[in-house]
């Protein structure tokens, strides 16, 4: 022989059983293609999913929050016309207080003049002290003053009163036209945002209450 060939001194496999290698692997190989393309096939509906309850989710969401925002805006434009009408109240019952009280000064002087003629009047002696109509009449006046002095005190009184409590509520109107425009300002910055915004992570409890 012009060439020598040698044969490698293992034992060799019977062609059948290299056939029966040969067709193990291939349905491994197709079983795995199977595997591959379920997996493929599942990741994508559950991205679809995902994406459609996702989408629906947040449209819903959006919806709500809009309306809300909507309503919250409606009261605090009423709020804030009751505002405007509580300071003016507020300002008006302070001059018409202001205007009492200095009429109740001038009242003041009417007692000093009417106590000053009634003054006089008892320095009389002899037949000129006498119990006349004069007398009568600032005995008259002197109990009306007084009771219109009353009566003005008495409605000063409830003013004050009255004045302390619209400050009180105008106080509590300003917190809460405060916290509608900040209610208003988050639910502008919620409608902004998409899955792709910025600083946004999953809340396992949304409802929670944040400390301070």
């Amino acid at each position: 022989m012009s060439i020598a060939t040698f044969e490698k001194p293992v034992p060799k496999v019977a062609e059948s059983d290299w056939y029966y290698k040969i067709t193990e692997l291939k349905e491994s190989c197709d079983e795995h293609r199977r595997h591959a393309f379920v997996l493929r096939y599942e990741s994508q509906r559950l991205r679809n999913d995902t994406d459609i309850t996702t989408y629906w989710g947040t449209h819903r969401t959006n919806s709500k929050i809009f309306d809300r925002r909507i309503e919250i805006t409606r009261w605090k434009n009423l709020i804030e016309s009751g505002y405007k009408n509580l300071q003016k109240e507020i300002k008006d019952l302070k001059i018409e207080k202001e205007k009492t009280e200095k009429c109740i000064e001038f009242l003041n002087l009417n007692f000093t003049v009417t106590n000053h003629c009634l003054s006089i009047r008892d320095e009389r002696g002899g037949a000129d002290l006498c119990h006349d109509i004069a007398s009568i009449e600032l005995k008259k006046e002197q109990h009306t003053l007084e009771k219109l002095k009353n009566l003005l005190v008495g409605v000063c009184q409830i003013a004050w009163e009255k004045i302390n409590k619209l400050e009180e509520l105008e106080i509590n109107v300003s917190e809460d036209l405060d916290k509608k425009k900040n209610t208003i300002n988050i639910d502008s910055e919620l409608l902004e945002m998409t899955k792709v915004s910025n600083n946004i992570s999953l809340k396992p409890d949304p409802l929670r209450v944040p400390k301070e």
